[in-house]
């Protein structure tokens, strides 16, 4: 049972990941009609950021959002 609900989880945390990306995306293509080539990177950063500042840095998640999305 645990199997399982962990499974949904990731899975949940992996659609959710997907559609942020997504909807940056249909936003910035909406908005100025070029699509953002970029966004996925800004994505991977936001994520080595928030991994670094985890693993190395000795910060809790809850402190890496922020500095993830800058």
């Amino acid at each position: 049972m645990i199997e399982i609900a962990s499974s949904l989880v990731r899975a949940l945390q992996s659609g959710a990941l997907y559609a942020l990306m997504a909807i940056g995306l249909t936003l910035t293509l909406a908005i100025l009609k070029i699509p953002n080539i970029a966004h996925a990177e800004y994505v991977t950063v936001g994520g080595y950021v928030s991994f670094y500042l985890i693993n190395f840095a000795g910060f809790p998640l809850w402190q890496t959002v922020l500095p993830a999305f800058i």
